[in-house]
């Protein structure tokens, strides 16, 4: 799934961590830094047997909107680690 917010784009996928927990990565297509950029999100365990806690389409575009708004809020880390991008990505009109 992409996620777009103020024309970032954040890819969402879903991968099983080696204890068996069901956990999100959201990825910054062309975020800043030189390597990936982006977020991991688990969800709390669950007892065994217990279906799997899952996140709807609907929660996850939520969660990767309110990552970018808070990347470039005046207090966030955007302008305060990342100067450079922040200003590109404003000179590019986002």
């Amino acid at each position: 799934m992409i996620v777009e917010e103020a024309g970032e784009r954040i890819a969402v996928s879903t991968r099983i961590q080696e204890d068996g927990q069901l956990v999100y990565d959201f990825l910054w297509i062309d975020g800043p830094g030189e390597s990936d950029y982006g977020f991991t999100l688990g969800l709390s365990t669950h007892p065994a047997g217990a279906p799997q806690p899952t996140l709807t389409d609907d929660e996850l575009e939520q969660h990767a909107r309110q990552f970018v708004r808070a990347f470039f809020a005046p207090d966030g880390i955007g302008p305060s680690d990342f100067p450079d991008f922040v200003a590109a990505r404003r000179d590019d009109g986002r």
